[in-house]
């Protein structure tokens, strides 16, 4: 049932080397990684058995965002976001 599912919309921050990195997930299925407070970079995301997907705009290949949405965080690369 997709009602018990809690929504990962939210922004989730990290820092890596004094740079802000976020990861922001509207509800319309849009979003953007902010890259060390220098670069936006847009993507559509969806979410598929449990897990999130997005892909940046103008791109094919398709990644997992590994949202943990009780704890409000996502573990990508060596960084921690948090939720906001």
């Amino acid at each position: 049932n997709a009602n018990n599912v809690k929504s990962p919309v939210s922004t989730y921050s990290a820092v890596e080397n004094g740079n802000p990195m976020q990861f922001i997930l509207y509800a319309d299925g849009t979003g953007y990684e902010n890259y060390k407070g220098t670069e936006k970079r847009p993507f559509t995301w969806k979410s598929k058995d449990g897990k999130i997907f997005f892909m940046y705009n103008g791109e094919a290949q398709e990644w997992e965002l590994p949202v943990n949405v009780e704890k409000g965080e996502i573990v990508y690369g060596s960084l921690v976001y948090k939720k906001e």
